[in-house]
């Protein structure tokens, strides 16, 4: 999709407003500030809608598949616009609890759509060397089970990045049964 300013745009934030006033009178200024409020109309404009665009809702579909990038995720070609956008919408909001379980069952669910679930293993270790080998039995690895639904190449890869840098995956996936 091309992007182009439209002839005639008007600016939020005309220059012309902003010369002194001996200078608003000179008609070769004049002509010179309204080129550049032309050529800044577009700019100024997406500036001043920019929620709108990094919003997955309003986004153009090709930004929302740039912002999908933001977090390591490609659009699913077979999904539809509604599912993109929705999908990019919840991964989004899920950033702010990045790290959880809860809300990395929630990604999951929304990149495959299936049953997940998580078992995170609970164990927490902390030391003052770098490098040192973890103390007892604590399991640091966290385990996905994803039942049903769509399981893409990319999954795996975009929960590694939503944990923290130690942890080990486990990631499976089921075929959903069919009763």
């Amino acid at each position: 999709m091309s992007r182009v300013g439209l002839p005639g745009l008007p600016t939020s934030r005309p220059l012309a407003e902003a010369l002194p006033a001996v200078l608003r009178t000179d008609d070769m200024t004049a002509s010179f500030v309204d080129g550049l409020d032309e050529v800044l109309a577009p700019v100024l404009l997406t500036l001043d809608n920019l929620n709108a665009y990094i919003d997955p809702e309003t986004a153009p579909i090709d930004f929302v598949a740039w912002l999908a990038a933001w977090f390591g995720v490609e659009i699913d070609p077979s999904w539809d616009e509604t599912r993109s956008r929705r999908t990019i919408d919840r991964i989004a909001k899920l950033q702010q609890r990045r790290g959880t379980a809860d809300a990395l069952g929630q990604l999951v669910e929304a990149l495959t759509g299936g049953e997940v679930e998580v078992d995170d293993g609970g164990g927490v270790w902390t030391t003052f060397d770098p490098g040192a080998a973890p103390e007892g039995e604590a399991r640091t690895d966290v385990r996905v089970t994803v039942t049903g639904g769509e399981s893409g190449s990319q999954v795996p890869t975009v929960i590694q990045s939503f944990l923290p840098p130690s942890t080990q995956l486990r990631f499976t996936t089921r075929l959903a049964r069919s009763d």
